[in-house]
């Protein structure tokens, strides 16, 4: 068990900050290592149906977990120099996902995915979502709606900043508790 609460503040700091860095590190690592799976196609061998399915069972990841590390590795594989970025903090393992999303559906070049990364160094994931929303030259999905319980469903859109600010106001007025984004 760690004694975190006999830590100095420049201590815990100090340690946090090594954490991050090593655990970036090894996310990197993992990446890698889930290329050479995917490569040598070794999740089959296992008999699993797909890298995804291996991520999922075998490493016990969550999906969404799963997902993103397999979207970032390839990401990686097309830009070997994402790794230093991904060390670094400049990019995030979901914003690498992200990106390899938005090219995987929009059929984009290498060239324009190293853009794009370059472009998301120091973005915000809703940052990232609204550059990759901005240059898609597809229509944007308005709604969507997911049945959380019987009494309960969730309700996605998609609003213009100015909408968001109109929202915001009259959330602001009539129900100061209720909490967006």
């Amino acid at each position: 068990m760690l004694n975190l609460h006999l830590l100095t503040d420049d201590q815990l700091l100090l340690q946090t900050r090594a954490r991050v860095r090593d655990e970036r590190k090894l996310l990197t690592e993992v990446l890698w290592h889930l290329r050479e799976v995917e490569r040598r196609r070794l999740y089959a061998a296992r008999g699993y149906s797909s890298l995804f399915e291996y991520a999922v069972k075998d490493l016990a990841y969550s999906e969404g977990a799963a997902f993103r590390r397999i979207n970032a590795m390839r990401l990686l594989k097309d830009l070997p120099e994402v790794e230093e970025r991904l060390r670094d903090g400049r990019v995030t393992l979901t914003t690498l996902s992200s990106v390899q999303s938005y090219a995987r559906a929009e059929k984009i070049s290498v060239e324009a995915k190293h853009e794009i990364v370059k472009s998301i160094e120091h973005k915000t994931q809703r940052e990232t979502d609204r550059l990759l929303a901005s240059l898609s030259p597809r229509p944007v999905k308005v709604e969507k709606l997911r049945p959380l319980s019987d009494e309960l469903t969730e309700l996605r859109i998609a609003l213009t900043s100015q909408q968001l600010a109109k929202l915001e106001r009259v959330r602001d007025t009539f129900k100061p508790s209720l909490i967006l984004g």
